[in-house]
């Protein structure tokens, strides 16, 4: 039985794995490319902001370090602003 992908000839057979090949190749590498950049956003936006201060807020109360009330307050504030919608 022939089916549309038999055949006998060598250098088609290297040709059809050789695009296939390179076509698997560029969309592994685009993908990872994205997933890096994706990642590097999100990265730098936990890093900044509302996210790092709620981080060190929570650590430092873990932690039983004091925190003054004008910070915790502004703090609030700052948490509850960066959480509305815009």
């Amino acid at each position: 039985m022939v089916g549309p992908f038999d055949t006998s000839d060598i250098g088609e057979l290297r040709e059809l794995l050789d695009v296939s090949s390179r076509s698997i190749a560029a969309f592994v590498d685009d993908t990872i490319a994205a997933l890096t950049e994706l990642i590097a956003e999100q990265r730098d936006e936990l890093a900044q902001g509302t996210h790092a201060e709620r981080c060190e807020t929570v650590g430092l109360l873990l932690y039983g370090e004091p925190i003054p009330k004008a910070r915790a307050e502004q703090r609030s504030a700052t948490a509850w602003r960066g959480s509305l919608p815009q």
